[in-house]
């Protein structure tokens, strides 16, 4: 595929932004400690900042640091940054717990629920060469929020969970009944219900949430638990998109053969229909190998993105040096095949580097993230500069 000269490619959405601040959400190893350390190196370079939220503060000094602290640390997930054309927000998704919900307040900007069940790894948001925005979702936000339209306020937490793990699988919508335990919050009462689904109802909150019509909401079938996990928009309207097959090619001649064969099938072919749906939807796909090995120890699709004023990207990923050997030879690949197919690239930063000491085959980011089925996107939240975007 090529691409035009570098100059007309405009990167105007949310999905490659001018990055104000990023934040990541409490922290409990070293590991995380070195990683916030990499990323305020690149973010003073770069010209954003870097911090901690934990206990309704935010840190921006590496001192701090609890040992013991195990809360959920993936920020992305549990919150959007947003511009709803008149002010900045801070959007939750409809089950996200109040302990999450505390940016807002310590920033100074509106904090707003969503009716939307969403994932912050499950959602790109951006806009169009026409200045509408567009939003890209995996079918499980869909889904999730189809089986909960009739409903005002969410049933309690722990429910939501437990239909949320259902929901994590592609689930056609011909299926349109899903039965759930539910609990009268004043009384304490259990009885079992009958969610429906309504996808059309669902598009219209999801298109009122992030501001955004319907007819511009991309749905993805669910490659991976988040799409984050295998595409990366790098601005209208070019999509980065996992080359499974070329990924396996340097694999096989880097380790040898490669087991589970059907599920590496199932998801070429779901992919493949990922791609059929970004194109339909007026998005240009570039296939990049950044997605190996079980478990996605090493993903490359997961990352940051910082546009620059001359239109260039900075993209800031995961790093496989220092682990085994052979695992260094995948990120310089990576790294030939972006330069050549992304000519808007100015730098590409790959951060946890460093040993890890609990598994000597691999590094900090493949031991604290990739092993966990996260990633970089997923450890931070991104602050876009929206002035810059004006």
């Amino acid at each position: 595929m090529k691409l035009s000269a570098t100059n007309s490619i405009n990167f105007k959405g949310y999905d490659a932004v001018p990055l104000k601040n990023l934040y990541m959400l409490n922290y409990s190893t070293p590991s995380q400690k070195d990683i916030m350390e990499d990323l305020q190196e690149i973010g003073k370079k770069e010209g954003f900042g870097v911090y901690l939220e934990q206990e309704n503060k935010l840190y921006d000094k590496l001192g701090y640091f609890q040992a013991g602290i195990t809360q959920y640390k993936w920020s992305q997930d549990n919150k959007m940054i947003i511009n709803n054309g008149s002010e900045t927000e801070v959007l939750l998704p409809n089950n996200t717990s109040s302990k999450y919900n505390n940016l807002g307040q310590i920033l100074g900007i509106h904090t707003k629920a969503a009716k939307t069940i969403f994932d912050g790894g499950n959602v790109f948001l951006g806009k169009k060469d026409d200045g509408e925005n567009f939003l890209i979702i995996g079918e499980t936000v869909l889904n999730a929020t189809s089986a909960n339209v009739r409903y005002e306020k969410p049933v309690i937490e722990d429910d939501f969970e437990k239909m949320l793990k259902e929901l994590m699988s592609p689930i056609s919508l011909k299926n349109s009944e899903f039965e759930i335990e539910i609990v009268n919050e004043g009384t304490g009462e259990k009885s079992f219900g009958t969610i429906n689904y309504n996808s059309d109802e669902a598009l219209n909150r999801i298109a009122k949430d992030f501001n955004v019509k319907k007819e511009n909401i991309c749905v993805l079938p669910q490659v991976d638990y988040h799409i984050d996990l295998f595409i990366r928009p790098i601005g209208y309207p070019y999509v980065l998109v996992n080359d499974i097959e070329t990924a396996e090619e340097l694999e096989t001649s880097i380790f040898g053969d490669l087991i589970d064969g059907k599920a590496k099938e199932d998801k070429k072919i779901q992919t493949e229909k990922a791609i059929k749906a970004l194109e339909e939807a007026g998005f240009i796909p570039i296939k990049v190998p950044g997605v190996f090995r079980e478990k996605r120890c090493i993903n490359f699709m997961n990352a940051i993105v910082n546009k620059h004023p001359d239109g260039t990207i900075s993209y800031i990923t995961g790093s496989s040096q220092n682990g085994r050997k052979k695992y260094e030879a995948l990120e310089k690949e990576f790294d030939r095949i972006l330069k050549s197919k992304v000519p808007n690239l100015r730098n590409i930063y790959h951060i946890g580097k460093k040993m890890s000491e609990k598994n000597p085959s691999c590094n900090q980011i493949m031991e604290d993230l990739f092993y966990r089925q996260g990633g970089l996107h997923c450890l931070v939240c991104e602050e876009p500069d929206f002035n810059k975007l004006a």
